[in-house]
């Protein structure tokens, strides 16, 4: 009980503060010294096309990047295109901010792949509506990962099918990203099809068990701390990027008990990432390029995890029996998912667990690979973060890539 109570307490003083460090941060978004993913791919000498205002079956407009080939090539050497998607508040900056040696999508063009680059609905790139306005409508943000899944990606799909002439593709998802694909292909069988092969790194379908104090516990408290959200007005992300912003100047940039304060926050909001391994430099840099989402993703990964189940949002008992026809949401048919996947994690990441990932493996009827990374300090953020990423994960990622490629254009 006394537990409970701290924990309900933090909920209060954490969105409380939260309330008022948004107001004492005047940008949201992008900061404005940022680069964007465009400018990342102009500077760094690669072609690039910009699909923008892509309308999805619910009016939202999302923008897309293309990369189609690598630098000093006019040609391909695949035939197959190449779909990489962002994880939560996130956008396509993260494949490419690292720079040539080390972000995904240079490194797969100069192998002579297409490569496309996705932004979500509520993403910095994406924040766009028909009719909702997302910084007046509060509708504008009534979505999960679920929506995502079930019409942002069908909606990228075509536009690469229109474009490349190509219907069947690889698919690239990191954390979150590789959530969608889950959600479509179980819901709608019909999209494995398209998909040649899905690379899963940190995947997050189950969250069971977590070892994140920061997942747990926020999981736990979830019925207290989404109505205070909504009270404050709080319903995207950009907030939550504000609130970390502000903290990463109030105790990052200080020694002793705040620098103390700054790594154990390193730690547990990034499942795992060893500070001691983390360029203290990059801090501020992926904070500005940080993007926007829904605080509805949060919320229904907190369902997930307090119902150790892969299942549809709760909407409570009165809108589930009109939604869905029974008191609970739901659960995805996993059985469904019958496109190749690769999964890739590690004992070191405390959101996407080797648990989950063992147990996901073996739920989905064709688990083609299965790669634990063989370092203990490799975190959830690595997968885009780690200075060695490319011999740990991307070179595995180049070999699968080839190989089914090589089997799709037989």
């Amino acid at each position: 009980m006394f537990k409970f109570c701290v924990l309900i307490n933090w909920n209060i003083v954490w969105v409380t503060c939260f309330f008022f460090a948004q107001k004492s941060i005047v940008h949201a978004g992008i900061n404005e010294g940022a680069l964007s993913t465009v400018d990342y791919i102009r500077r760094d000498g690669y072609p690039l096309e910009i699909y923008s205002n892509i309308t999805t079956e619910d009016g939202y407009l999302l923008d897309i990047h293309r990369i189609p080939h690598g630098k000093s090539q006019k040609k391909r050497r695949s035939q197959n295109p190449v779909l990489l998607v962002h994880g939560l508040f996130r956008s396509s900056q993260d494949w490419v901010f690292m720079g040539a040696e080390r972000g995904l999508a240079y490194l797969l063009a100069d192998r002579g792949y297409d490569v496309w680059l996705m932004n979500v609905r509520g993403s910095v790139y994406s924040k766009k509506h028909l009719t909702m306005n997302p910084d007046l409508d509060p509708k504008f943000w009534a979505f999960s990962w679920h929506e995502v899944g079930l019409y942002d990606l069908p909606t990228a799909f075509e536009l690469i099918r229109n474009v490349t002439k190509r219907e069947r593709f690889c698919y690239i998802g990191v954390s979150e990203g590789t959530t969608y694909l889950y959600v479509l292909t179980s819901l709608k069988p019909e999209y494995n099809r398209n998909i040649t092969i899905a690379i899963d790194l940190g995947p997050i379908v189950h969250l069971i068990p977590t070892n994140n104090t920061l997942v747990k516990y926020g999981s736990v408290t979830e019925p207290l701390w989404t109505p205070l959200m909504r009270f404050f007005g709080l319903h995207e992300g950009s907030k939550i990027v504000r609130i970390l912003q502000f903290l990463q100047n109030l105790l990052c940039t200080r020694e002793g008990i705040f620098r103390i304060l700054c790594d154990i926050g390193i730690f547990l909001a990034t499942g795992g990432l060893n500070p001691a391994y983390l360029n203290k430099a990059l801090i501020p840099v992926i904070l500005e390029i940080g993007g926007s989402g829904s605080l509805l993703e949060v919320q229904h990964f907190a369902q997930n995890v307090n119902d150790a189940d892969f299942r549809q949002f709760d909407f409570g008992r009165e809108i589930n029996l009109k939604k869905y026809g029974s008191v609970k949401p739901p659960s995805y048919n996993l059985t469904k998912v019958t496109s190749p996947h690769a999964i890739f994690y590690s004992d070191g990441d405390l959101i996407a667990t080797t648990a989950d990932a063992e147990t996901l493996c073996a739920r989905i009827p064709n688990c083609v690979y299965k790669h634990k990374i063989p370092s203990r300090n490799f975190s959830h953020f690595d997968f885009v973060l780690a200075e060695n990423v490319l011999s740990l994960v991307y070179e595995k990622v180049f070999y699968l890539l080839d190989k089914y490629d090589d089997l799709s254009n037989k």
